[in-house]
């Protein structure tokens, strides 16, 4: 009897075995998260006409009678992602005593291929805008 006992026992764990080796099915569930591709394709070159921020960094200003009147010191962009105004350092000698103005990124035409930028105001014009505080660098 006990043989009897004994080969149930182990036909019954024989059997039962394979059942605790299965793997389990990947989830389908509309929770899980779906692998798309992005709504627009990743950019490899640059729009025509578009300008590059490094580009304009450090380019001549001039204004409409040719005369350099400062360069473009930043660009600010707007959270749009459009540019809103470039910071142009206008005035003084070799860096010294020079100031910051913002002028709007409208009232700028660029010249890449002359490396310009040309804006129609003055020098005296400049000087009467009040002067660019970045928030960030100022108390």
């Amino acid at each position: 009897m006990l043989k009897i006992l004994l080969l149930s026992a182990a036909v019954t764990t024989g059997l039962a075995a394979p059942s605790f080796a299965q793997t389990t099915q990947p989830s389908t569930s509309p929770s899980a998260p779906a692998t798309t591709m992005p709504a627009t394709p990743p950019i490899t070159a640059p729009a025509p006409g578009a300008i590059k921020g490094s580009t304009l960094i450090n380019m001549d200003v001039k204004n409409s009678a040719d005369e350099k009147i400062g360069d473009i010191n930043d660009v600010i962009v707007g959270a749009d992602g459009k540019v809103q105004q470039v910071i142009i350092s206008v005035g003084g000698f070799l860096g010294v005593g020079t100031r910051k103005v913002a002028v709007a990124w409208n009232d700028v035409k660029v010249d890449a291929a002359a490396d310009v930028a040309f804006v129609n105001m003055s020098r005296e014009q400049l000087a009467t805008v009040p002067e660019f505080k970045d928030r960030r660098t100022t108390p």
